[in-house]
């Protein structure tokens, strides 16, 4: 699981991403971008209940959070996030799902320059 300052965790919060937030899609994965104050990145996780029954509705979505948990110091802060799994991302490996979370965070913009 995320720390609790990088997860977002209203719904009022998920309804404001999805209505203001900029898209970024890939095959496995879409993610919605809205800039906020502050120097945080706050993530949530969307699936479909049309992507399977609840074991693999919550696989989706514990993988993506340990891919977000390890990927966590490279993403660029002041976001809110909210991940969409699409249609395919219950039957993706491992290195499918890495793959497309990488051309995600690169589409959306949220990858930290390397410092200097």
């Amino acid at each position: 699981m995320l720390p609790r300052p990088h997860r977002l965790r209203r719904a009022s919060d998920f309804r404001e991403v999805h209505r203001r937030g900029r898209m970024a899609p890939t095959s496995l994965l879409l993610a919605r971008v809205l800039p906020r104050p502050g120097k945080l990145i706050r993530l949530g996780f969307s699936v479909s209940g049309r992507l399977g029954n609840a074991v693999v509705r919550n696989r989706i979505r514990r993988r993506l959070q340990a891919l977000a948990r390890g990927n966590l110091q490279r993403l660029r802060g002041g976001v809110d996030v909210v991940i969409i799994a699409r249609k395919g991302a219950g039957t993706a490996s491992a290195a499918e799902l890495t793959a497309a979370w990488c051309e995600l965070m690169a589409k959306a913009d949220l990858i930290r320059p390397p410092e200097s």
